[in-house]
């Protein structure tokens, strides 16, 4: 499949002395710099094949044509406007966008990028509305949970063990050293994890009764462990549901589901 081609031309225009704004408590002189830029698909290759959804990805970004100019042409305004728009936050990703953003971020490489999208939508982290990812709340409950506590959580710590894994199979790092390294970090962050008192109050948050549709739900009451103190969670195993214990596996006490309540704490609803 052959690549697609561009004509991309930009512009980038400076006034030669600076402009001082008057108007403002604290006068500011700087130079005024305007930058124009234009793009025309002169040949669409691949693009062919691709949906709408694919070719459209940079609607956005501008796509007219910049004019041909040339150095000390005089340009006269036509018009001066002053727009009032609100910031609009950044569209949800799609299939393409997203893997656009991962080969950007140098996450994963084209042979997983299926694998990753995959998984998130297996592990019901996002859904797919309209042909964009939508996050829901089981997924917004584990970033919430471990951003800022595991650093496999960062772009960064990514990027750099997929270099790491490259450099490993190209025979240019010591597997054990490499790994190890991110083995001994990865523990001493779980250690912190499970000490950390505000994961088990955050789980007493969950919602107890999901909608089997959307996820959604209301709180539920929580109900304490009455071995450890814990948080008891209802779970779903191969002979019904049941309630076990948030600290599993340091305690493994469970109680059986009746009509949403733990056996033993019929008398305290």
């Amino acid at each position: 499949m052959r690549s697609a081609v561009f004509k991309v031309r930009s512009v980038c225009l400076a006034t030669p002395q600076a402009i001082t704004f008057t108007n403002v408590p604290n006068p500011q002189t700087i130079p005024a710099k305007f930058t124009a830029t234009g793009r025309e698909v002169i040949y669409k290759g691949w693009m062919i094949m691709m949906s709408d959804d694919y070719t459209n990805e940079d609607k956005d970004e501008a796509q007219q044509l910049v004019p041909l100019l040339y150095e000390g042409t005089t340009l006269t305004p036509e018009n001066a406007e002053i727009l009032a728009l609100e910031t609009k936050p950044p569209a949800r990703y799609s299939e393409v966008s997203l893997v656009k953003a991962l080969e950007r971020e140098g996450i994963g490489r084209p042979a997983t990028y299926a694998s990753i999208i995959s998984v998130i939508l297996k592990r019901d982290y996002v859904r797919l509305v309209k042909r964009r990812f939508e996050p829901t709340e089981l997924g917004k409950a584990i970033v919430e949970a471990l951003k800022n506590r595991f650093s496999f959580m960062e772009v960064a710590y990514t990027r750099n063990m997929e270099d790491s894994l490259d450099a490993i199979a190209q025979g240019r790092a010591d597997y054990a050293q490499s790994v190890g390294q991110y083995d001994r970090l990865l523990d001493e962050q779980l250690e912190t994890f499970e000490a950390d008192n505000s994961i088990t109050a955050m789980s007493s948050n969950e919602p107890t009764y999901p909608c089997p549709e959307c996820g959604q739900g209301q709180h539920g009451k929580s109900y304490k462990c009455g071995a450890c103190g814990g948080i008891l969670k209802l779970r779903q195993g191969k002979k019904g549901k049941f309630w076990g214990c948030s600290n599993y596996p340091d305690c493994k006490h469970t109680e059986q589901d009746v009509n949403g309540i733990p056996q033993f704490h019929q008398n305290t609803h």
